[in-house]
């Protein structure tokens, strides 16, 4: 029967959980799980998802074990239709993964003679805010591998090699730590107990067979399967000294170096327990010391990590009178909990509103309280865990890393560090045009359904004049849920009218104008740190004399009540514009590489529409990229009328992506843009030029490095006659600040 003290406990912690799980979520790592399971849920290898070029986060980079519920997850949250019930969905699995670890520690605390404590250790890991922290407000899933971890322990307790083994195997389909403590069985088998070698052998084979029968499916492509579980293994943590050693040493030696030194530390470990006695707990002692001698030294760890460690942790602390381990172990505990608040404080990390996001609401020279703890944690956390494994490898006596040595190192550190470090740069500095664009790929790179908008990120971070909120060619055409006709869509939300008509009226008394922006194809799909695009249905089926492959629509074809399509189309454009609040509309997506074709169709749309907006306030954008064509300055003097009928004309900008994304066999330099956005000018007149800013495109994969970025800015910007500029993509993943002067 279960005692008062302990349904206590368990009940205190279920209610928490419950309570903070469906509010709250780690803004990236919860995006991967959403965004994961869709994929899965389609039937897209995610393996195969390749990352960003120059982008610093992964997208999911962890055994198959966790995908599997993720896809789970999402085919419920196609018919729960809340996203909160969606997350909460999500992080069951973790939430019974932390009772579990609690009912194990007790299991495996009573087989070592220690189970009077049991309920100590179940309301230690079960209360413990960091555990809770990771858990229900993060969502991070290590809890899983945790739970699998202490059952495989208590088998090898047994002398249960397969069964241990196997756990093991399973552990690491979740998170590949597991695999760590087979060393561990196998030495504690062989070393300790006198074992057969064939009993090692058992543990590894065993745990070989659970990791590699989950992953088969995945295995048909391996290179790629390899390639991103032993991503991590290739950077920097966060919750780590090397965090800050980084930024003195050339980061890519840094992993290698480090897991040399783990290896050796390995070795000093398992030596230092030959001579234990042929006892269950010795198992704890190898355990924890394989453990804590790789997070000691691993430059990747974060702080979720820690959860790894926290059973023998918790352990030790009530079995044992060590007090430097203890103290060690609390400390350890406090800095994750600093590392989670100063996250929360120069992030907004755990809002999910900031879902998808890297840089937040708040700026860095904004966050210089929630960087130093930042960096305080960090120290405080790796030094803890290099003085817990000296605490452990001398059974708690005291050695070099005391408290007062440590603190005085870390403040040294930290003095150096911040006062090299901030006030931090400028990041890529735009100037102040007249006219400045942000384009927002869908609304939901943006923003999140609601019924108040707020738009001082918007109006903190950037000074823009006009932002384009895009959609694809049905929303204007036809009524209904205009999600379907979003580029980029993250949430199952449907978005009426009436939803976007309010958010169009938010921009404007912010100061912002809000354009109408509109892909001129027919469909678009992309598989890429998520499904996107959208598909034009009735447009293409009531219309499909008027389609051409590859998504063109040929608007200047003619219909048989005897008008153009462009003259049905633009009608609908400029009223769709003026009855939900814009200023203005943007023509973005097209093909030119076909000019000819293309041309003509544009110049049916743009002179209907610049017909239909006249008087009515609704200035005209046209993209157009005459690097594409064959001749870009004879395109642009066989556009020219085309290009005088609308007001602004944006011309596209991107040396570097037309060499690394698009693959172009010509090698056009800034110089040669240079003297197309000049030729631009000649052709249509001052002060109706654009240029672009092309930092970063999600749903495409690409990003622009910072310093190509700013290169191009300095030469674009500088044309005469140009007026300003449009930023693709204002979103929520920027890896780099954009300022302005």
């Amino acid at each position: 029967m279960v005692s008062a003290g302990r349904a206590a406990v368990y009940a205190a912690a279920l209610v928490v959980r419950l309570v903070l799980a469906p509010f709250f979520g780690h803004s990236w790592d919860l995006f991967i799980w959403v965004k994961s399971g869709e994929l899965f849920y389609r039937g897209v290898n995610v393996y195969e998802v390749r990352s960003l070029t120059d982008f610093p986060w992964g997208f999911y980079t962890y055994p198959p074990g966790w995908l599997y519920w993720l896809g789970t997850a999402y085919a419920f949250s196609t018919q729960l239709n809340n996203f909160n019930l969606y997350v909460l969905v999500i992080k069951l699995p973790i939430i019974a993964a932390d009772f579990a670890v609690a009912a194990l520690l007790t299991k495996v605390m009573g087989i070592a003679g220690a189970g009077r404590l049991g309920l100590k250790a179940e309301a230690l890991w079960l209360l413990n805010p960091l555990v809770i922290g990771i858990s229900a407000v993060w969502g991070m899933f290590d809890s899983i591998a945790v739970a699998l971890t202490l059952a495989a322990l208590l088998q090898a307790m047994r002398r249960r090699w397969i069964a241990a083994g196997t756990l093991l195997g399973l552990g690491g389909v979740v998170k590949i730590y597991p695999l760590l403590l087979t060393v561990a069985a196998a030495f504690y088998a062989v070393y300790i107990l006198r074992e057969r070698i064939v009993e090692a052998a058992k543990v590894f084979a065993a745990a070989a067979a659970a990791f590699l029968l989950p992953s088969l499916p995945y295995l048909l492509n391996p290179l790629a399967f390899i390639d991103k579980i032993l991503y991590h293994f290739g950077n920097i943590g966060s919750f780590t000294y090397w965090t800050v050693l980084s930024t003195l040493s050339p980061p890519p030696a840094i992993p290698m170096v480090s897991y040399g030194v783990f290896a050796v530390m390995l070795l000093l470990a398992l030596r230092n327990r030959l001579k234990e006695k042929p006892e269950p707990e010795t198992l704890l002692s190898i355990s924890q010391l394989v453990l804590l001698a790789f997070l000691a030294v691993s430059a990747k760890v974060n702080v979720q990590y820690t959860l790894w460690i926290l059973p023998f942790l918790i352990y030790y602390s009530l079995t044992r009178n060590w007090r430097l381990y203890k103290l060690n172990s609390a400390l350890l505990v406090a800095a994750g909990l600093m590392f989670m608040a100063a996250a929360q404080i120069a992030l907004a990390v755990f809002d999910l509103r900031n879902l998808g996001r890297i840089i937040i609401s708040k700026e860095v020279e904004q966050a210089t309280l929630g960087g130093v703890l930042l960096i305080l944690a960090a120290l405080l956390g790796g030094t803890r865990l290099i003085a817990l494994f000296t605490d452990a490898l001398k059974n708690g006596a005291s050695g070099l890393w005391t408290l007062q040595r440590v603190t005085m190192v870390v403040l040294v550190v930290v003095f150096l560090v911040v006062s090299g470090l901030f006030p931090v740069g400028k990041g890529v500095v735009l100037p102040r045009m007249p006219v400045v664009v942000g384009v927002v790929e869908g609304v939901e790179a943006l923003y999140v359904k609601s019924d108040q908008y707020d738009q001082s990120i918007l109006t903190n971070k950037y000074s823009l004049t006009h932002l384009v909120l895009v959609f694809g060619p049905e929303a204007v055409m036809y009524d209904g849920d205009l999600s379907k006709s979003f580029r980029y869509r993250l949430s199952n939300d449907e978005w009426s009218s009436e939803d976007i008509r309010r958010l169009a009226l938010s921009m404007k008394e912010a100061g912002l104008k809000p354009v109408l922006g509109i892909y001129l194809k027919s469909y678009y799909a992309a598989v890429h740190y998520g499904y996107h695009g959208y598909n034009s249905t009735n447009l293409i089926n009531q219309y499909h004399q008027c389609m051409e492959s590859y998504g063109e629509i040929r608007f200047h074809c003619t219909l048989e009540s005897g008008v153009t399509l462009a003259e049905v189309f633009a009608e609908k454009a400029v009223s769709f514009a003026s009855s939900h609040g814009f200023e203005g509309v943007y023509y973005l997506g097209l093909g030119w590489s076909r000019d000819g074709l293309v041309l003509d169709s544009v110049a049916a749309l743009v002179n209907a529409t610049a017909r239909h907006a006249h008087g009515k306030g609704i200035k005209v954008f046209l993209e157009v990229d005459p690097v594409s064509t064959l001749h870009p300055n004879l395109f642009l003097e066989k556009a020219a009328d085309v290009l005088k009928q609308v007001d602004y004309v944006v011309v596209v900008t991107d040396p570097f992506l037309k060499t690394v994304k698009s693959g172009e066999f010509r090698n056009f330099t800034i110089a040669d843009y240079r003297a197309v956005l000049e030729k631009a000018v000649s052709v249509v007149g001052r002060g109706s030029v654009l240029f672009t800013v092309k930092a970063m495109d999600i749903v495409e994969g690409w990003v622009t490095p910072a310093i190509q970025l700013q290169t191009e800015v300095e030469a674009f910007s500088t044309v005469p006659g140009v007026s300003g500029y449009a930023i693709y993509h204002v979103n929520r993943y920027l890896p780099f600040r954009l300022s302005f002067r």
